[in-house]
């Protein structure tokens, strides 16, 4: 007899009563990573040229006092060697739309860290404090580091718990995804907010409306393909993966909010300014999607997209009787 769904961790039930594979055990429970919650205070007022433009600022004064603390941190997670993937995401702090930010802000970001770059977490966090002494912008505002917290499938905790022991893997996810839409009622929605832009490719092109459920899976998929350890093997055998994509086919955005945000940034590695972007706002699936719930609760952790490490790809999803990560 086959396990439950809420149980199972080699299949999932789908709506038409098929069972579709689920990602491989080992694969998934290979892909570890940390949560750091950081609380910046600004010393002075910050003015920015666009909005949702601080996780460019955080990445680049982080990656100059990295470097200055720490060459050999620096060049597992910005140098060339880094170049195909980085072992690191940043979902920046939540300022909406805007642009000027007192003095005495409380600026609250989580960092997210894999499991390959543990061993450089007392450097990253001296380059953290760094801040209050770098500052940010064009008028360099210091910004003091308040307080550091991880946050972990336990809730928040201090950094004296250790990343080991607050560390999350793809495998605990996944099945705690399983047994939250076990739970729901059959008509429940899954609702989804990027709240920083969402830059995802369909058929080579920039995404220019709210993806399908299809869309969503297969570039969550290759998301986190790419950041198992050399080594881990295939997430899905190929027809596994196209059963994933055949169930999801067809589950299109519903009660969709969204808009286009852009913003500068100037590269110095190609020594000229770049436009990028990507989409903000809100949508919902509806019900007979929720078999790939446990996708949608990766995204918000992994984030999704490119520019991750700009803030990019940050999103909240929720179902009915799930709040999602705060």
């Amino acid at each position: 007899m086959a396990p439950a769904a809420a149980n199972a961790t080699d299949a999932v039930m789908s709506g038409s009563g098929l069972m579709l594979k689920a990602p491989r055990a080992t694969a998934l429970r290979s892909l570890r990573w940390i949560h750091l919650e950081l609380t910046h205070q600004l010393q002075g007022e910050l003015q920015l040229d666009a909005p949702m433009t601080l996780g460019s600022l955080f990445r680049s004064v982080w990656g100059l006092a990295l470097h200055s603390r720490s060459p050999q941190a620096f060049e597992p997670l910005f140098g060339p060697s880094a170049e195909a993937y980085r072992p690191w995401w940043w979902s920046p702090p939540d300022i909406g739309q805007d642009t000027r930010l007192p003095a005495g802000s409380l600026l609250v970001s989580r960092l997210s860290l894999q499991d390959t770059a543990w061993p450089h977490l007392g450097a990253c966090l001296d380059a953290l404090v760094d801040f209050g002494l770098h500052g940010l912008g064009p008028e360099r505002v210091p910004a003091e580091l308040r307080q550091v917290r991880l946050l972990g499938p336990d809730g928040a905790g201090s950094l004296h718990q250790g990343a080991q022991n607050a560390h999350w893997d793809a495998l605990e996810v996944w099945q705690s995804a399983l047994r939250e839409a076990a739970d729901w009622g059959h008509a429940a929605p899954m609702r989804v907010w990027a709240r920083t832009p969402l830059r995802l490719k369909d058929q080579g092109l920039p995404l220019q409306q709210a993806p399908s459920l299809q869309t969503w899976v297969l570039r969550c998929m290759g998301r986190v393909q790419m950041l198992l350890p050399q080594g881990a093997g295939a997430l899905l055998a190929a027809a596994d993966k196209q059963a994933w994509l055949e169930r999801c086919e067809g589950v299109t955005a519903q009660g969709v909010t969204l808009w286009q945000q852009q913003l500068s940034r100037y590269s110095a590695r190609q020594q000229h300014t770049m436009q990028i972007g990507g989409l903000c706002g809100n949508w919902s699936y509806p019900a007979r999607g929720r078999v790939a719930w446990p996708w949608l609760r990766l995204a918000e952790h992994l984030q999704l997209g490119g520019k991750t490490t700009l803030g990019f790809g940050a999103v909240q999803v929720l179902g009915a009787a799930a709040a999602g990560m705060s």
